[in-house]
């Protein structure tokens, strides 16, 4: 490992796996970050709690490598039950719901009732739960995700890919499409391999598959981790899901940035150094997963698993791109708001025929609109004898924000008239009595702030008083965080001299 000289903030994090204990260090080298934003994500996981399918084919012709030229389902002591033809260009093996006329038109037939057990829909809730606390973790705050766990059934076709099947966005857009929308930034599916009453299953390619935003489902990227209770290892594991959203994260980043990554880009992004240099600015790229072990800022940078022996798993990973290649303040990012779904990006993409509209952005209804609408309050001395404020509203977004007002309550003992307000540049402020004042912002758009600046007259006090001054701001729009509408600022009036 390379070294630094200089001060480092140290990160030390200390886990078990696969038995004995392990100790990571890792350290921050990245740019210091000034104005940092609360940044509110949404993920909707969906765990399939019972898959009914039937694969459907030629039989196999017994003619090559089994792996190369075959499609296994296996028994449940793990050895090949049925093999079907491996046709890329005829697309079979395919897969049908049980109930659809077209499993007679082909050879070779086998349905499947895939279900878990309530232990692993249980372990799967758990461990979605750990993937999520682990991005508000590792963000310090900065990223808040909001976690939506949906339990699903029925007739779910399967998508075969190398030697196996995988559950793809087209395979549950049906299922789930009245449950997703644009305000959905990742989306998570989890579902079984094995029929519980037969113990056969079938062969996954991966531990986890993921669709960049824009190729996902409904705008949003979509990642699938499968639940292989069956075989010797279980891919449905805190470290597996993140590591697939992970890469959800990476598209995220890349399309706030203005890089469509649609058309492909380099697994070794030019806006870097080799390992061992120094990046002045960690927010201009964000690496491949796969690709960590060439990023200059991450503690491993430059080591081999076969000269240097076990290196961290997928957690320091995807710890460390939250960390040095997520900017809080967002100010590397062409839209107001960080969102993972390409249908909520305020502009338009290649496959969208307007402005998030259009291609896979048409599949959506109308949903009710939803934002972060905040105030904040801030006070000081400006003269002998009055307070000087200024409120400022501001809108999050991801939607725009419908009639928005704010309410200034002053102190007892502080007054204030029209005169002294000093209007924000949309809508209009005005006293109701000589100490509320209430501002009409009209429809706020995403991204968009206002501030009033009034000055107030301090009445003549015999002795030191502690007072408050209280804002609030309301808005017709769905407001999912509620905490950051009202603010409040302490003040000492005083004896007049």
């Amino acid at each position: 490992m390379i070294k630094t000289a200089g001060f480092h903030k140290i990160r030390l994090e200390w886990y078990e796996q696969n038995g004995p204990a392990h100790v990571e260090l890792n350290w921050d080298r990245g740019p210091k970050v000034r104005g940092a934003i609360r940044s509110p994500i949404h993920i909707d996981a969906f765990i399939v709690t019972r898959q009914d399918v039937c694969i459907v084919g030629d039989p196999w012709d017994g003619q090559g490598d089994p792996d190369q030229t075959s499609v296994t389902l296996y028994d449940s002591e793990g050895f090949p039950y049925q093999r079907w033809q491996l046709d890329p260009f005829r697309g079979l093996p395919n897969t049908l719901s049980p109930s659809s006329p077209k499993t007679s038109l082909y050879s070779q037939v086998e349905c499947l009732s895939l279900e878990l057990t309530p232990e692993q829909i249980a372990h799967a809730r758990v461990e979605l739960q750990k993937m999520a606390a682990d991005i508000h973790s590792w963000s310090f705050g900065k990223l808040q995700p909001s976690l939506a766990l949906r339990e699903i059934q029925g007739e779910i076709t399967l998508s075969q890919i190398w030697n196996g099947f995988w559950v793809s966005p087209h395979d549950v857009r049906s299922v789930v499409k009245s449950k997703v929308n644009r305000k959905s930034d990742f989306t998570m599916v989890v579902s079984p391999t094995m029929d519980l009453q037969t113990g056969r299953h079938y062969s996954n390619p991966a531990c986890g598959l993921t669709m960049g935003a824009g190729v996902g489902l409904q705008g949003a990227g979509y990642s699938w981790v499968p639940d292989t209770s069956a075989a010797w290892y279980q891919c449905l594991a805190e470290k597996t899901l993140i590591h697939e959203w992970g890469h959800q994260f990476r598209s995220a980043l890349m399309n706030v940035m203005g890089l469509d990554t649609s058309f492909g880009i380099d697994w070794l992004d030019p806006f870097h150094a080799d390992c061992g240099g120094f990046d002045p600015d960690t927010f201009m790229w964000v690496s491949l997963s796969h690709q960590s072990y060439a990023d200059p800022d991450f503690p491993w940078c430059g080591m081999d698993p076969a000269v240097d022996g076990p290196l961290p798993d997928n957690r320091a990973i995807e710890a460390h791109r939250i960390l040095h290649h997520f900017d809080p303040s967002l100010r590397h990012y062409e839209t107001p708001y960080f969102t993972g779904n390409y249908c909520n990006n305020g502009r338009q993409d290649f496959f969208e025929t307007g402005v998030d509209f259009g291609g896979p952005c048409a599949l959506y209804g109308e949903v009710p609109g939803t934002a972060d609408v905040s105030v904040s309050l801030s006070e000081d001395s400006w003269a002998s004898g009055w307070l000087h404020f200024i409120m400022e509203v501001a809108n999050y977004g991801p939607d725009e924000a419908d009639t928005t007002t704010a309410t200034l309550e002053l102190p007892a003992g502080v007054r204030t008239y029209d005169s002294y307000l000093e209007n924000p540049s949309q809508g209009t402020c005005s006293t109701t009595s000589l100490r509320q004042v209430i501002c009409h912002f009209g429809n706020m758009p995403a991204g968009a702030s206002e501030s009033l600046t009034l000055w107030a007259w301090i009445e003549p006090t015999p002795a030191k008083l502690p007072v408050t001054t209280y804002a609030n701001t309301v808005s017709k729009v769905t407001d999912f965080f509620v905490d950051n509408n009202q603010a409040t600022v302490d003040s000492l009036l005083g004896p007049q001299p």
